[in-house]
């Protein structure tokens, strides 16, 4: 069922104007950063030293603020943050969503920092690979969450142009891993 949501979003994505057949990584990275707004849902993981915790978040997306809720697992559904480049809030009933040993960076402000990442993180390395039988390009991005450092690995559907699935690197381990599982955005007129 996510499956289909995630198609029929894509294709009113294409209608949209939020997704495009070229593809080379400065014509991705220009695009991605024209959203003016974004919703999606995701699967990510936490990575940690002892163990990986996993989180359903459904994100509202604009470049100044974002709002991300937890809609899985059933003990911090609900949980609620506002991300913006001023600060992180969390608004919660009894349930605290743990932000890591990454510093500033964590599953709640994943989604945002995923597609800031793609439209201005720094490219150190591009490629094409298939990702689930699906051929994508793969952009490896200098990016950063408040003080942490990051890179950001992402693949992006060849056809739809439309993020797939990320992998944010803190030391050069894995902190947290994202699924795209819907997404759909708006983009600002390209700039003359």
């Amino acid at each position: 069922m996510k499956r289909m949501i995630a198609l029929l979003l894509g294709l009113l994505l294409l209608c949209g104007g939020c997704g495009g057949k070229s593809g080379t990584a400065a014509d991705i990275q220009e695009q991605y950063g024209r959203i003016a707004t974004a919703s999606m849902e995701a699967e990510v993981t936490f990575h940690m030293a002892q163990e990986n915790r996993s989180f359903t978040l459904q994100c509202d997306f604009t470049p100044e603020q974002s709002t991300v809720t937890v809609t899985a697992p059933e003990s911090v559904r609900g949980v609620t943050a506002t991300v913006a480049e001023d600060g992180l809030s969390i608004a919660y009933d009894g349930a605290v969503l743990s932000a890591g040993e990454a510093g500033n960076f964590g599953p709640v402000n994943s989604l945002p920092c995923l597609l800031r990442a793609i439209g201005s993180g720094y490219l150190m390395e591009e490629g094409r690979e298939k990702l689930e039988d699906t051929d994508c390009y793969r952009l490896t991005l200098d990016t950063a969450a408040g003080d942490t450092s990051l890179t950001c690995t992402a693949w992006v559907d060849a056809e739809t142009l439309l993020p797939r699935y990320a992998e944010f690197s803190s030391d050069g381990a894995v902190v947290v891993s994202v699924k795209l599982l819907a997404f759909s955005c708006t983009l600002n007129e390209p700039a003359n």
